[in-house]
């Protein structure tokens, strides 16, 4: 197989954007800092060193970026900071030296103690200048160019940042797709150096494609799929090494996430646990995988190498836990809170928790009748279980300014404990309670009320539950016709018909004509709503 050192130079003339003509005197006058007219005189005249145009579009002269730079180089000393990093000329050249590889540290938000650390190789490519850094973000959740200029501020010993992103970009000819690296360069800043069809991010952030760089290091540069971003591997990587097996990675997630839990739980759970992590890990790792190449690019080519390849501790896609399982891990006692709530963050992935906890209601003055009965049911949690992981949730979701004052748990009517609900009470006399897609509630809804952010009903029993959710993060709405009312729609229709019913397939007609009575009123009601006997009457069952 050909390699970023065996290919004839000729082969990067369509990879890159170097040494195609597609400048005409305008863009020119832009890189040299001239007049549009003077670059026309200079073509006319034949000025001394500057390049004949190496195309013309009619009556329009065209110069590759290779031309006005190599001129630069020879003619225009002084104007070399306008030369782009990434840009070599097409001539054979040695292949670059990988110096080393390290970690570094970069703040993720300005004002913010939050922190990045993102792994970086560092190249001398063989030309007169000096060394660049290629960096590798993890999964963030957001776009990777705004990192290039802060690694480029904690690196003074190299003229360039190349940040690898989540992005592609079509080649110039339109014939596949590459990488999308966001450069970062000491000297001229991005506005000048910008080639007119570049792409500018962050504000001073230029996009190249991967085939620059391969370009300027005549390297086969190894390249992870965002969700393998393993540091170690990454930091462990030497030119020549073969693909390595990396367990998957996502935003916040790694194995080890939920492999925590273990030592920080009950030993007698280890087996047990150890068995649903193994599982949970699996689903949440199945998503994430994919070719370990670009987006768009099928197979390694000059100049791009795969580094590493999905390995999964189960091969096979397991089916999900179910909830009692899922019940049962968020019961479990997790003796470092840090652990818990990290655990909790991923744990959403797995599609049956949400009917042990999909929503955290926020209940505070003034209480309808509802929720003041329901809340007189709740009582200090056991020292013990104070420490479960469904607590993560609520814990989570207070609000900054408030701090916490008591965990507590719901007792069921024949006095037990409500396993199934985590309640935190904060010094705001604020209530965060967790709800499923289920309750025990017994027999049929009889009456309700519901805000945007809570939510009681009382069943045939006599009994008050928490308003169960529609599904992971979702609660309801009333005082128009959208999404929040049509689902707290379907739930008072689900729940009329049985009261511990799963509300997560609820659904009402698409022809509003054949709904009820009862969605005139939530549509034309603002919260908070009270719903009675009278309202659910034209509820068919």
């Amino acid at each position: 197989m050909l390699t970023a050192s065996t290919v004839d130079p000729e082969y990067w003339v369509q990879k890159t954007q170097w040494y195609t003509p597609w400048l005409d005197a305008k863009a020119v006058a832009a890189i040299l800092g001239v007049q549009e007219t003077t670059v026309r005189q200079y073509a006319a005249r034949g000025a001394e060193g500057f390049p004949i145009p190496a195309s013309k579009d009619g009556i329009r002269n065209q110069w590759s970026p290779d031309q006005i730079y190599q001129f630069i180089l020879t003619e225009r000393p002084q104007l070399r900071d306008r030369i782009p990093r990434l840009y070599c000329p097409l001539t054979p050249m040695i292949p670059a030296i990988f110096l080393f590889a390290e970690s570094q540290s970069v703040q993720r938000w300005e004002g913010q103690a939050q922190f990045v650390d993102i792994a970086v190789h560092r190249w001398q490519p063989s030309d007169t200048r000096g060394p660049i850094a290629v960096a590798y973000p993890p999964p963030l959740g957001e776009p990777a160019w705004r990192y290039a200029p802060k690694l480029l501020a904690q690196l003074p010993d190299v003229e360039a940042v190349a940040v690898v992103t989540a992005e592609i970009q079509p080649f110039s000819d339109r014939s596949g797709f590459q990488a999308a690296l966001g450069v970062a360069q000491r000297g001229a800043d991005a506005a000048a150096l910008r080639l007119p069809w570049q792409s500018l991010h962050a504000k001073d952030v230029l996009e190249y494609g991967w085939n620059d760089l391969a370009n300027l290091l005549r390297q086969d540069v190894p390249w992870w799929s965002l969700n393998l971003r393993d540091m170690s591997d990454i930091l462990n990587w030497r030119p020549g090494r073969p693909r390595q097996p990396v367990r998957p990675l996502g935003v916040g997630y790694n194995e080890s996430v939920l492999r925590r839990l273990i030592p920080y739980s009950p030993a007698a759970d280890t087996a047990t646990l150890s068995n649903l992590i193994d599982r949970v890990n699996r689903l949440i790792e199945d998503p994430l995988e994919d070719s370990g190449l670009p987006t768009g690019v099928g197979e390694e080519t000059p100049g791009l190498v795969q580094a590493a390849e999905a390995s999964f501790q189960l091969q096979e896609v397991p089916a999900d836990p179910t909830p009692q399982e899922m019940l049962w891990l968020l019961n479990r006692p997790v003796s470092d809170p840090t652990i818990a709530n990290a655990a909790a963050n991923v744990l959403p992935a797995v599609r049956t928790l949400e009917t042990a906890s999909a929503y955290v209601m926020r209940v505070c003055e003034p209480l309808d009748p509802l929720a003041r009965e329901w809340l007189n049911r709740c009582i200090p949690a056991a020292k013990n279980d104070t420490a479960a992981l469904g607590f993560s949730f609520p814990r989570q979701s207070v609000h900054n300014d408030e701090k916490i004052v008591r965990y507590l748990r719901h007792t069921l009517p024949d006095g037990s404990i409500d396993d199934t609900t985590w309640i935190i009470e904060t010094d705001a006399k604020a209530f965060y309670v967790t709800v499923g897609t289920r309750v025990p509630a017994s027999g049929t809804l009889t009456e309700l009320a519901v805000d945007t952010t809570w939510g009681f009903f009382k069943d045939s029993t006599g009994a008050v539950w928490a308003l169960p959710s529609s599904g992971y993060n979702r609660y309801y709405n009333s005082g128009y016709g959208g999404t929040g009312p049509k689902e707290l729609l379907a739930t008072i229709i689900a729940l009329h018909t049985d009261a511990a019913g799963d509300v997560a397939s609820a659904r009402v007609d698409d022809d509003e004509r054949r709904r009820p009575p009862l969605w005139r009123y939530i549509t034309h009601t603002d919260p908070p709503l009270r719903i009675g006997a009278a309202h659910l009457a034209g509820i068919a069952k």
